[in-house]
């Protein structure tokens, strides 16, 4: 193929292989180059000059996909032609390389608002969606609000993170003060103990117990006989000896009168037991035995027992046969028989109102409640001669859960 021919039939070539158009104009423009370089000057050229019809190209095309010797790397077409004369003569070879493909036309892109329906007579004008522009920028306008929220929560956050760094700061800085003085107290307390150590060290101690007593050393020689020194004091008497033999008896000798009698002796250790003696006549029983075997107490010659009040009558104490002994008994009397019988603290105070009273309409001797601030008392008419209320009286026996009968018992 010419490059006349190409030329020609360009307009047939390019509507069918824009390929071929481009290798023929590349040709072209190599012929002249390598003419240049081939020729003695350009004026010589210039007398040669040819048409295009009456240069030929031939020769193999041989367009590969990558360069010579390199399989693996990806390149645009590429080959090599060679040029002759009319005449046959060859002029050289011209290297050539296709040109790309044309780039594809860039994408419809349709936005937030667009619609895929163009108005007639332009394809490519896009319609707004004022609906949705409208939503858009409500949506917008959200977003403002909540940046400028996050904006404030952030500078919070960040007015937050600068105090708890100055915080931190500053606790580091109290660490630091803290573990200088710590080490500068540890350092003083070593430089104590050792000022002490060596003070130890040059002072002697409490002197140690004595040691084992060493063996016997060798004589010595004998030292020159000393002043006699003072007399010691006298020693204590030896030991008894032993009792010498008896003598023989002398001649008896005048009586003398007697002497006057000597102090008593110390008494001497109790003998053994002796023999049981005959039963004796059987004796009365004791009267404080019998008011111990009811559980009641004497109290100037009379056994008396108590037991709470659950109501108010009289209940007799166990084994206790009531009596009434006449007497002329004061408030310190009931005192010591209400200390007896108490079964919990109480007041020797005595409630003068008109709780109980001295009446005689019970068998009891006494009855009282047990109370600290002040306690109710009825004593019997028969037995005391004390009045313990004011100007009235009620004369009931029990004032109360704590309230103790007193019995005098006949045993």
């Amino acid at each position: 193929m010419s490059a006349g021919s190409a030329l020609l039939g360009g307009e047939r070539e390019r509507t069918r292989t824009p390929r071929a158009v481009i290798l023929g104009v590349a040709g072209v423009s190599c012929v002249f180059v390598a003419l240049a370089a081939m020729g003695p000057s350009p004026a010589a050229l210039l007398s040669q000059t040819q048409q295009l019809g009456q240069f030929k190209m031939s020769g193999a095309i041989d367009v590969p996909t990558h360069p010579p010797g390199m399989p693996y790397v990806k390149t645009d077409p590429m080959g090599t032609m060679t040029v002759t004369n009319p005449d046959g003569d060859i002029l050289g070879d011209v290297t050539f390389k296709s040109m790309p493909n044309a780039p594809a036309p860039p994408p419809t892109v349709i936005r937030f608002g667009d619609v895929g329906v163009a108005p007639a007579g332009c394809p490519m004008c896009p319609v707004l969606d004022t609906e949705a522009i409208a939503a858009q920028k409500q949506k917008l306008k959200e977003n403002q609000h909540r940046v400028q929220r996050l904006e404030k929560v952030d500078a919070r956050n960040m007015d937050r993170v600068e105090k708890t760094r100055k915080s931190l700061k500053w606790l580091k800085q109290v660490m630091q003060d803290k573990l200088f003085a710590m080490k500068e107290a540890i350092k003083a307390s070593d430089s104590q103990l050792e000022f002490a150590m060596i003070a130890k060290e040059n002072t002697t101690g409490p002197a140690g117990p004595e040691g084992p007593r060493g063996w016997p050393g060798s004589n010595g020689v004998p030292g020159v006989p000393g002043v006699p020194g003072a007399q010691g004091p006298e020693g204590r008497q030896g030991e008894e000896g032993p009792i010498g033999a008896t003598g023989q008896q002398g001649p008896v000798g005048v009586t003398g009168e007697m002497g006057t009698q000597g102090a008593p002796g110390i008494r001497g250790p109790e003998g053994p037991l002796g023999p049981q003696g005959e039963a004796g006549p059987t004796g009365a029983t004791s009267v404080q035995l019998k008011c111990g075997n009811i559980g009641g107490q004497m109290y100037k010659g009379i056994c008396f027992k108590a037991t709470p009040l659950e109501r108010n009558a009289d209940q007799f104490p166990e084994g206790c046969t009531a009596w009434q002994p006449e007497k002329a008994w004061g408030e310190d009397d009931w005192w010591k028989l209400a200390q007896l019988f108490k079964t919990m603290p109480m007041s020797a105070n005595v409630d003068r109102n008109n709780f109980g009273g001295r009446c005689s309409n019970f068998e009891a001797v006494a009855a009282f409640t047990q109370d600290l601030s002040g306690s109710k008392v009825w004593v019997n008419r028969k037995t005391f001669e004390f009045n313990p209320t004011g100007t009235g009286r009620d004369c009931n026996l029990r004032h109360g859960d704590s309230t103790l009968g007193v019995y005098a018992c006949a045993v």
